[in-house]
């Protein structure tokens, strides 16, 4: 077979760069948004055990909720049924520079809260906000909703990354790991990429 020529490679690679999709830029304003007073707890997103993981992307058509004077994007997952406490874990990770800092409200079977998880429990794992969750049997639904306090604000963290390389010693190889830091910069937004994952307890 012979190879293809130079240039129908280099227009293979255009084309493939025109066609992907560039990430949105973060949205920091949904004052153009029909708000509701209640998450519709109907359309929740389910979980089951004895394992589950939910991916759900907000973007520009996510619902909205307004409350006391503050607007929130939100998504909403039904908990599964158990008959004992399992684990549950949830991360937010870029859409492009937008990062969602999610508020994470328990809700039982009629909507009312029974807990909110304090904003502080969000850690930094690499460029995500991570959250680690025992839930009880009681529990029916799991509220994630932008935190008004903090949207819009701009963030920098430095990331760290590392990489192999093998270089030639004799007649085998020897693997050299080599490190580097970049510095990300990021918007708290209404849009991001929220993932939430069940397990059984140990």
């Amino acid at each position: 077979m012979k190879p293809l020529p130079l240039v129908l490679v280099l227009c293979g690679g255009a084309v493939l760069a025109a066609c992907a999709t560039p990430a949105p830029p973060p949205t920091t304003s949904i004052a153009d948004r029909q708000c509701v007073a209640s998450p519709a707890l109907a359309a929740a997103t389910a979980l089951s055990l004895p394992s589950n993981r939910v991916r759900v992307t907000l973007d520009g058509t996510a619902p909205c909720v307004e409350a006391n004077g503050s607007r929130s994007v939100y998504t909403v997952f039904r908990l599964p049924e158990a008959e004992a406490e399992y684990l549950l874990s949830l991360t937010s990770a870029p859409l492009g520079q937008g990062l969602f800092y999610p508020r994470v409200t328990v809700l039982d079977a009629n909507g009312g809260m029974l807990r909110e998880i304090p904003r502080e429990t969000f850690v930094f794992r690499g460029n995500t906000l991570s959250l680690g969750l025992r839930m009880r049997p009681a529990e029916e639904y799991l509220l994630v909703m932008s935190d008004p306090e903090t949207t819009g604000e701009s963030i920098s963290r430095i990331e760290d990354s590392t990489s192999m390389m093998a270089v030639p010693v004799g007649v085998g190889a020897m693997m050299i790991h080599q490190g580097a830091s970049t510095t990300a910069n990021y918007t708290y937004a209404y849009n991001g990429v929220i993932t939430v994952s069940t397990s059984e307890a140990p």
